[in-house]
């Protein structure tokens, strides 16, 4: 697998994102609506979290193998990722993130892979890959809040639920779409 040919697609994903200019209107409209309970939350998170952390020691410890290390692991990151981000520091990380994708053309010829990967990993929660390709990706809540602001997607792309899907070029009777 070309990993530089990944990491296009990937970019590509992110650089065809456009905010629109009333994102925070339309994020503070649905975080009102929602309202999430954000004590609650704070103490999910960080069970979860502490979950994760004993996880890790066990896995150090030798008391399990690497492949239940990253099946618990991945699904308890899976709950992490599935909680809501809290109304506070919400629109802070929000503003941050919309500053980075309204940006990321400018910055992206120049980037290190430091940065790429930082921003890959703000972004992108996990990333499926079927013949070489980029078939789907699961968002982070972040990009996931931000794509809730977005009225349509550019490019090959359509979103179900949490996840968004390549639109395939023309049908493949070996992989159907998802």
């Amino acid at each position: 697998m070309n990993a530089e040919r990944i990491e296009g697609q990937a970019a590509e994903i992110l650089l065809g994102l456009v905010i629109p200019a009333d994102w925070r209107d339309r994020v503070l409209k649905r975080m009102l609506k929602e309202s999430p309970d954000y004590a609650g939350l704070k103490k999910q998170h960080a069970f979860l979290q502490g979950q994760l952390d004993r996880l890790k020691k066990l896995f150090v410890m030798g008391d399990m193998t690497e492949k239940e290390y990253r099946k618990q692991r991945d699904e308890g990151q899976a709950q992490i990722n599935a909680l809501p981000l809290p109304a506070q520091g919400r629109l802070i990380d929000l503003e941050q993130a919309t500053d980075v994708v309204n940006n990321l053309q400018g910055m992206w010829d120049g980037a290190t892979l430091k940065e790429r990967e930082t921003w890959f990993k703000l972004m992108l929660s996990r990333v499926h890959i079927y013949d070489g390709q980029i078939e789907s990706i699961e968002p982070t809540p972040l990009l996931l809040a931000l794509l809730e602001t977005v009225d349509a997607l550019d490019g090959p792309w359509h979103r179900e639920e949490n996840r968004l899907y390549r639109v395939a070029a023309d049908t493949d009777s070996d992989h159907p779409g998802p």
